[in-house]
């Protein structure tokens, strides 16, 4: 459902869960097509399957950070809803998301993990979301028991965006209904034009069982009765799921089906009973769960977490590079280096990657982009008469923010003047924030570091002054 950003872990796994019964895909992102392949297919205990070498092996690669497991959410235990909103800004629609999803749920938003998969102009370019919501109680569920099988997935993929999505890889276009028939369940996911309209939970399918093949049709005759057939454009129908793949149980429900749908063209998804696994490990490697994880909030996963408190740290200190280099400028850098034949632009990069471990092209954007931006806006013929500014600020900087990391404490702001800095930033405790000083390694230098009041809970604050000296 979104751009693929081919970030994160180049494997991964797709779980389905049906009663006994667990199906698990893996899938390596590659160049060209994903390559993937079953790794396992069984309906034993969930013990034996936390001891069988497939999950194992798979635990394996996500303990080295090469995978990422996902695991699938019914239909039945989730909601996918269009969201329209009043505005043309996503900024502006973006605040108004959560409350018009609240509207639309039997239960308080608070109850549940919700993510916004998809965000598109629609009518009169007005923004418009889909938006996926489930219950943290029918999330801890599934968790459970996955977990009982020894697996541990940091993603949670609403099964019907997950076989749509893969649905529309295989180059279906136009009208589109994909209907997933699983032995215990089913979904159906329904769009137009390579836009997901709405998903619904079926009941199951069980082969040469009248009562069920009669329930499952009434749910389908009564979820197609608001499509109005169009000759030009045949609605394209694909079976997956085990069910589907059992031409007793596919036959009479397309015979049915024909007479509601003139012109529907059937057809059955490759490797039909594990389809759907397919496409949550797909989605999974793909590297954009950003969007439609629903393992979040208070289920998040501890790796997500950590990764996501790692990136915030290093766009902190990406922030304080880009506050430097502004500062720089201000202050006659431009003229000094020009004059010592290096490029103020390279040393952006060059500064930013030392200090915060991203690669070139992830620095490429906000904030950074800003400062060279910025830069390039400055460069005039008052350049030559630019106070020159002492290169040891940057030093300085650097030494500071390698140190915090260090101690794990987080940079919130810095300025300089006139041969001073100030840093603020917070630490775990005030013992974490005194180490700085301690261990600061310019004794000529020493930093003045005022630490305030702990607070039960909270981070305590510190600013540390100091200076850098003439060239």
């Amino acid at each position: 459902m979104s751009p693929r950003r081919h970030g994160g872990p180049p494997i991964g796994y797709g779980v389905v869960l049906a009663g006994q019964e667990v199906t698990v895909v893996r899938t390596r992102r590659g160049r060209g097509d994903a390559e993937s392949r079953v790794v396992l297919r069984t309906e034993t205990s969930p013990r034996e399957v936390a001891a069988l070498p497939a999950v194992m092996e798979m635990q394996a690669e996500v303990a080295a950070g090469e995978a990422l497991v996902s695991l699938g959410v019914p239909a039945g235990a989730g909601l996918v809803r269009w969201l329209r909103t009043p505005f043309t800004s996503r900024s502006k629609a973006a605040r108004i998301l959560p409350s018009l999803l609240d509207v639309q749920l039997p239960f308080p938003l608070e109850q549940c993990a919700h993510a916004v998969a998809k965000i598109e102009p629609g009518e009169h370019g007005k923004v418009c979301a889909l938006a996926v919501a489930a219950r943290y109680t029918e999330l801890t569920e599934l968790l459970d028991a996955a977990r009982e099988r020894g697996i541990d997935p940091a993603l949670m993929d609403h099964e019907a965006l997950a076989l749509w999505d893969h649905a529309r890889s295989l180059g279906r276009g136009g009208p589109l209904a994909v209907a997933h028939l699983g032995r215990t369940r089913g979904v159906l996911a329904i769009g137009d034009g390579g836009r997901l309209d709405s998903a619904h939970a079926l009941p199951a399918a069980v082969a040469a069982s009248t009562a069920s093949d009669a329930a499952l049709l009434s749910r389908l005759r009564h979820l197609l009765r608001s499509r109005q057939p169009d000759p030009d454009r045949p609605l394209a129908w694909v079976w997956a799921g085990a069910a589907a793949a059992d031409k007793t149980v596919r036959d009479p429900l397309e015979a049915a089906l024909k007479a509601e749908l003139p012109g529907v063209l059937f057809a059955v998804a490759p490797e039909p009973e594990t389809f759907l696994a397919g496409a949550l490990a797909r989605r999974a490697a793909a590297g954009d769960a950003d969007a439609w994880n629903l393992r979040r909030g208070a289920l998040e996963h501890p790796s997500l977490a950590t990764r996501r408190r790692r990136d915030a740290r290093r766009t902190a200190v990406a922030a304080l590079v880009a506050g430097v280099f502004l500062v720089a400028v201000n202050l006659g850098w431009r003229t000094v280096l020009d004059q010592r034949g290096l490029n103020l632009d390279s040393l952006i990069l060059e500064q930013a990657q030392r200090m915060t471990g991203l690669p070139e092209s992830a620095l490429r954007v906000e904030p950074v982009h800003v400062v060279r931006t910025h830069l390039a806006s400055r460069s005039g013929p008052d350049d030559p008469f630019r106070e020159a500014m002492a290169p040891g600020v940057t030093d300085v900087l650097y030494r500071v923010a390698s140190l915090a990391a260090r101690l794990q404490l987080s940079l919130h702001g810095f300025s300089a003047s006139e041969g001073s800095f100030v840093i603020s930033g917070s630490g775990p405790d005030a013992d974490a924030c005194r180490r700085l000083a301690e261990q600061w390694d310019d004794a000529a230098s020493p930093l003045d570091l005022n630490v305030q009041s702990e607070q039960t809970g909270r981070p305590t604050s510190f600013t540390a002054r100091g200076v850098y000296g003439s060239p």
